[in-house]
């Protein structure tokens, strides 16, 4: 891969690893972004290529939603996302069960959504941090 192409590649990766830790399912929005970020990517002026990116600035907006959902929202994507994508033996090895058995993910009555694929989403997850 081209220098630029791995750049875009990793930038796009990125989203999906913050989109996990950092959204959630809000009444208004099924995956909302919990938190601000500022991603800084300069640009060749030979070329126009990407030279490099960084998050400059990340906070977490949302920290209260660890704890507490209101009906109808989740926790963040993530605990979703691990529950439904480990196997069942790699849940039981580490003494996992669903998202429904926990009351933090559970809060909410709204563990699965009908447009999002928890394990999928787990999956590329795993491979974006390859």
């Amino acid at each position: 891969k081209s220098p630029t192409n791995l750049m875009t590649e990793q930038i796009l990766e990125s989203i999906q690893m913050l989109e996990s830790f950092g959204n959630a399912k809000t009444v208004l929005n099924n995956n909302s972004s919990r938190f601000g970020r500022l991603l800084e990517i300069r640009f060749s002026l030979i070329n126009g290529f990407i030279q490099d990116a960084r998050t400059v600035d990340l906070n977490l907006l949302d920290r209260s939603r660890i704890v507490c959902q209101n009906e109808g929202e989740r926790n963040f994507n993530i605990f979703y996302e691990l529950l439904a994508g480990l196997s069942k033996g790699e849940k039981e090895k580490y003494g996992l069960q669903t998202a429904e058995k926990y009351f933090y993910l559970n809060q909410g009555h709204c563990v699965e959504l009908a447009q999002k694929e928890d394990g999928e989403d787990f999956r590329s997850l795993l491979a974006s941090m390859q």
